[in-house]
């Protein structure tokens, strides 16, 4: 997944970066992490801080796109790898083993 850290809104012949706001479900998906997980590691003050959207106590909320993937940066420097590339690197199918193979097959009609 990319993320997009900035768009431009013009203002006359001007050129104003904005910062992309990314939705919880998106932060979800680059993060791999759960909602509560998220919420955890929020308070102990090791994940960005989500920005206020909506009014009210069930408003929406979001997070800066450059501060999620600046803490991506910071994680896969701490465990010393890159996560694009091993999230798009080709998984190859677990080889058979000889007891898998020696189980007995079922018939097509579950007996």
């Amino acid at each position: 997944m990319a993320l997009v850290l900035h768009t431009f809104a013009t203002e006359g012949s001007n050129a104003v970066p904005l910062r992309r706001v990314l939705s919880f479900a998106e932060v979800q998906l680059a993060t791999g992490y759960s909602r509560p997980s998220i919420y955890r590691l929020e308070k102990d003050g090791r994940f960005p801080r989500r920005v206020k959207l909506g009014d009210g106590p069930t408003g929406k909320v979001g997070f800066f796109a450059d501060e999620i993937a600046t803490w991506l940066a910071e994680r896969d420097a701490e465990i010393g790898t890159s996560r694009s590339a091993t999230a798009l690197a080709p998984q190859s199918p677990p080889a058979a083993s000889s007891a898998t193979s020696a189980l007995p097959q079922s018939s097509p009609g579950g007996r």
